[in-house]
Formats: C-alpha cells, structure tokens, sequence
C-alpha cells in the first residue's frame, strides 16, 4: 500500500506543467534579446543557394 501511494505522489508530481512566461520580454530590454534570437534562427532557416 505504501508504495502504492508512493507512485501515486511521484506520478502526480510528473504531471505538473511548467509554465515560461515570455510576456516579462515585451519591453525594453528584454525584447532586445529576444528579437535578436528570433531574428538569428529565421536567418538560419533560410536556405542556402
């Protein structure tokens, strides 16, 4: 039984979602660092010729 409810608690810790709130970088200055990433991988997925 213990160890029933061990696995039950583990599990429910498993399923917690992880939120990235990228709404802080709407602003100066962290819009700087993510214009620049964003404008770095649209610059990488651009094919070559």
């Amino acid at each position: 039984m213990r160890r029933f409810l061990l696995a039950l608690a583990l599990w429910g810790t498993a399923q917690a979602q992880v939120v990235l709130p990228f709404w802080h970088t709407a602003g100066p200055p962290g819009d700087r660092v993510l214009l620049e990433a964003v404008r770095s991988f649209n610059e990488s997925q651009k094919p070559t010729a």
